[in-house]
């Protein structure tokens, strides 16, 4: 009997040894290890400790970020959605590719638990970004075609809003708290506060508070595409240390104008939620391994594929003299766009909105058939002059004879035609230049 139960308690024994779970503290891993549940209360709800989807852990790579915790931070997998993928190395880099900021950071990740525990920790390490401007190139008889508004009288929805508060410093914040559906509170002489400002003026000069969404979102895309310049410079150089050009960031569009489509597609979606139209930004690689940033836009409850860098167009619509002009076929599209050919991108992010743009036909514009209803849509702009004013709509008839009318009508300006793709939806644009 003395050697049963002997034998029973070495086999006890052995089989506690070879439980991790019943590792001594002092020799247990997970005791050395700072866990999310150790990070400090702040603003922003903190990541969840056990990461229960990809969504949580592009959250918690985000949250790392927002606040630049410079710490190594441990976090458990959920078993169950551990069997959702093949291997935690190539999820962690799937949810690299579809953060919101976290991207301009570089993060790692340490899996030498994962087997035994269904543990990993994220470092992601703070840098300095934003620190380089290229200011707009002037060049001669270049003109911006002009989305002003004669009225100031605009209150931001935003500012009215009742969503949580939360306080930001730096521009990567704003855009994340705004996009996120939340207020921010701009920590005073930060650059937050002075972009903030700078947008809020933007509002106020092209949006009056007739305006209907679909409005609003136009006069936003038309004045990224006219007012702000594509950085060439920035966007040939090599990608080492490109965090650190502005182009990248808001500060490119609100300091410089001059930015390149992350700055532009970040400065999209910023204005548009501040006016509470909900605009998110997504990021591609295209099959040349080329990255690209644009939008998608909710406009009357349907969602679109918005690109203010491919909708921006230098045309020559009088000799000599070259104007930015808004291109409406990128406005309101999906991913059968006009640039089908040259698009390639097929972003990951937000795939549950990508599936209600793709179930969707592209925004149909006003029908028009005659000048008076020409006439009408010019009224409803209440505008004090058309000056450099773009009309878009679509005509079935002649629209060489239709132009003629509408110089008749309007004889103190020149009176500029455009075609715009896909040609055979008959999409045009009427643009009012001075006769002088």
């Amino acid at each position: 009997m003395k050697k049963i139960i002997l034998f029973i308690s070495l086999l006890l024994l052995v089989s506690c040894s070879n439980n991790p779970s019943s590792t001594s503290s002092s020799t247990n891993p997970l005791n050395k290890l700072f866990f999310a549940s150790d990070l400090e209360e702040k603003d922003l709800p903190k990541p969840k400790e056990k990461i229960s989807s990809l969504d949580e852990m592009i959250y918690a790579l985000d949250y790392l970020a927002f606040y630049q915790i410079d710490k190594k931070v441990s976090f458990y997998i959920d078993n169950n959605y551990s069997k959702t993928f093949y291997n935690i190395y190539q999820e962690f880099s799937k949810a690299q590719e579809q953060v919101q900021i976290a991207d301009v950071y570089p993060s790692f990740i340490n899996y030498s638990l994962y087997v035994d525990y269904k543990v990993i920790t994220i470092n992601v390490v703070p840098q300095q970004i934003a620190t380089k401007s290229n200011r707009k190139l002037e060049a001669s008889k270049i003109y911006e075609i002009d989305y002003q508004k004669e009225s100031s009288d605009h209150q931001i929805p935003l500012e009215k809003s009742n969503l949580k508060e939360i306080e930001v410093e730096t521009s990567q914040q704003l855009y994340y708290v705004v996009e996120n559906k939340y207020k921010p509170i701009l920590k005073k002489n930060s650059i937050a506060e002075k972009i903030y400002s700078t947008a809020k003026d933007i509002l106020n000069s092209i949006i009056d508070d007739t305006m209907n969404e679909y409005q609003k979102a136009k006069q936003i895309y038309n004045y990224i595409c006219s007012e702000i310049s594509y950085d060439y410079i920035t966007s040939g150089e090599s990608t080492y240390n490109l965090n650190e050009n502005q182009a990248y960031f808001l500060e490119g569009v609100f300091l410089n104008q001059n930015a390149v489509c992350d700055g532009k597609s970040k400065a999209y979606s910023l204005l548009c939620n501040m006016e509470n139209i909900d605009n998110v930004r997504v990021t591609a690689i295209n099959d040349k391994y080329q990255g690209h940033a644009y939008n998608y836009i909710k406009i009357f409850d349907k969602w679109y594929l918005s690109c203010t860098t491919f909708g921006s167009h230098r045309m020559e619509l009088k000799e000599n003299e070259y104007y930015i002009v808004p291109s409406l076929n990128m406005f309101l599209t999906n991913y059968q766009t006009p640039y089908a050919s040259n698009w390639g991108y097929d972003s990951k992010m937000h795939e549950d909105i990508k599936e209600k743009i793709e179930s969707q036909s592209n925004f149909e514009l006003s029908i028009i058939d005659n000048l008076n209803s020409f006439k009408e849509i010019i009224e409803s702009y209440h505008l004090n002059s058309l000056l450099n004013i773009e009309v878009e709509f679509q005509y079935f008839k002649d629209i060489n004879l239709f132009k003629e009318d509408i110089e008749k009508e309007y004889p103190s300006y020149e009176i500029v035609l455009l075609k715009n793709l896909p040609y055979e939806n008959n999409y045009y644009s009427i643009i009012f230049l001075s006769n002088i």
